[in-house]
């Protein structure tokens, strides 16, 4: 069990690490026709949709701001404790 707890706790590090690599590409508006660019945002993307669609239906996805990559980055993280308190 423990080492299927931590190829989970390794897959979301890499996630969160790819979705902060997004945040960033984001903020500095790199091109998002780069290969790499594309790989990210489809790999983050079903990630952060929910997250998106959680925001905007409670009314907090207003403005300049997106949030949703740190609700994704937050709920991967209570969702990997939960799992942790539940397997062991």
């Amino acid at each position: 069990m423990y080492i299927f707890l931590l190829a989970i706790g390794r897959l979301l590090n890499i996630l969160e690490i790819l979705i902060l690599i997004r945040v960033f590409l984001n903020i500095f508006q790199l091109n998002s026709n780069n290969p790499i660019s594309k790989i990210i945002n489809e790999l983050t993307e079903p990630v952060i949709y929910p997250a998106r669609y959680l925001l905007n239906k409670i009314g907090l996805n207003r403005g300049m701001l997106d949030f949703s990559p740190w609700v994704a980055i937050i709920l991967m993280r209570l969702a990997y404790q939960l799992l942790i308190m539940v397997l062991t």
